[in-house]
């Protein structure tokens, strides 16, 4: 079970990672962004420490 969350919380953090570069990308290029509500779910799914990151990279 414990190996699973460890998983879990990679994929959610990875996953979340590349939602806040695609979205901070889009935001350069003008165009149509990502939600804020799916991005705060993802972070609050458990995928904060990807949030975090995709924020300052």
């Amino acid at each position: 079970m414990h190996q699973y969350s460890l998983y879990y919380l990679f994929a959610i953090n990875a996953v979340t990672f590349l939602l806040y570069a695609m979205d901070k990308y889009k935001a350069k290029k003008d165009k149509w962004r990502i939600s804020e509500a799916t991005l705060l779910t993802m972070a609050a799914r458990g995928g904060s420490i990807g949030a975090w990151a995709g924020m300052r990279i």
